[in-house]
Formats: structure tokens, sequence, C-alpha cells
């Protein structure tokens, strides 16, 4: 079910694009989406269709939009290039860049969490420096 979070936050979409699997890309987009609600204090959906590959976070945080777009854009790349390294080290390679738009909402329906669970590859947060929580 698609879902619009209070109108006096700005709302963004975080589009994930990669080559790498739709797996990959949920499991980038489970640690982001924990990391923006730790850190940005986000309220955040993971979106998407495994038919179409496409993985997206929609999300809403407190603030001014141009600070909020940048501070969400900082904390995916963070996700990112912390991924790609964890992944080279078992040999494997990721590549994974966002876009964050403002004031747009995603085209996909919320990922259930069944999905979410299944395809979860328990990418450790403690490796981004954070906790072990």
């Amino acid at each position: 079910m698609k879902q619009s979070y209070n109108i006096d936050k700005p709302e963004f979409l975080i589009k994930i694009n990669s080559s790498d699997s739709f797996v990959d890309k949920l499991e980038y987009a489970r640690v982001a989406a924990n990391i923006l609600r730790r850190y940005a204090n986000a309220e955040v959906i993971i979106c998407g269709s495994e038919k179409d590959k496409a993985v997206e976070l929609s999300c809403s945080v407190n603030g001014d939009t141009a600070l909020a777009q940048k501070s969400l854009y900082v904390l995916c790349s963070l996700v990112s290039s912390k991924m790609r390294e964890t992944m080279l080290k078992t040999g494997k390679s990721t590549n994974i860049s966002v876009l964050v738009q403002p004031n747009y909402l995603s085209e996909y329906n919320d990922i259930d969490c069944v999905s979410l669970i299944k395809n979860n590859r328990k990418f450790n947060l403690s490796r981004l420096g954070g906790t072990n929580d």
C-alpha cells in the first residue's frame, strides 16, 4: 500500500541505481533505511518491484528541504561506499548510487516485511561504524 507522510515534513524519493541483483538492492535499502532512521530521524518505507528489479526508499524528514536532501544523499552514499568495501573483501563487486529527489513519492508499492526478511543478507551495521543493534 502506498503511503504519504505528514505534509509539514519534506518528502523524498531515493532512487537506488545499480546493476546489482534485486536482492542486493534490497539489502542496501534495508541498511540505508536503518541508517536514515537512526541518524536523520527519517520515516522510511522501502518500495519496489521484483519484476522491474527496482528498489526505492520513500522517506520524510524534519527540517529544511535543501539541507535534508544533502544529508540524505551523504548518508546513503556512506552506506554505498561501506557496502562496496565490505563486499570487495568477500570477493564480490557492488556499485550502488542514489538520486535523492524532493517532493516525489515512489510509483511502486511497499515491499512487505516477509520479502525483506526472506532476502536479508545480514550486512552488519557495525561495519559502518555504528552499533551492533
